[in-house]
């Protein structure tokens, strides 16, 4: 069992109707924990998918992906598995939140899991370790060509 070296930050976003991308809400989360491996967001229903939701430390987004949009929902919850090593800790992760329905404030509720490196990263080591296995099993398998 993880006991105390796991974490689990919880918080609840509001933006106001019309709170435009490049004006969005942030909230601060502050990481004690090395490793990001896990970030859900709930979206109630009602959104529409008109609020966007991004999670970002310093200038980088890391949640979704950097190179897509904001994250979009309605009555649902999304998940992504992340991994992501922070260059120091603790550490400030922002949370960010536009909204762009002109009449409703809407909320979102951003869980993230925090996990110390040597325990988030055993995954790696396994799936690496068993990789070479199977790499092992395929150099042996072959058939052997005897040239004559």
């Amino acid at each position: 069992m993880i006991g105390d070296d796991y974490m689990l930050y919880c918080v609840k976003v509001t933006a106001p109707a019309n709170t435009e991308k490049d004006k969005a809400v942030v909230k601060e989360v502050v990481i004690q924990e090395q490793v990001i491996t896990q970030i859900s967001v709930y979206f109630p229903p009602g959104h529409v998918c008109l609020t966007g939701v991004a999670v970002f430390y310093g200038e980088e987004q890391i949640f979704p992906h950097y190179e897509y949009d904001w994250l979009r929902g309605n009555g649902e919850t999304v998940t992504g598995y992340v991994y992501y090593i922070l260059p120091e800790t603790p550490a400030k992760v922002k949370v960010k939140m536009f909204n762009e329905d002109t009449k409703y404030d809407h909320t979102v509720y951003v869980r993230i899991e925090a996990l110390p490196i040597e325990i988030a990263l055993w995954q790696y080591h396994l799936y690496a370790l068993s990789q070479l296995f199977v790499d092992l099993y395929n150099v042996w398998s072959r058939p052997v060509r005897i040239i004559t």
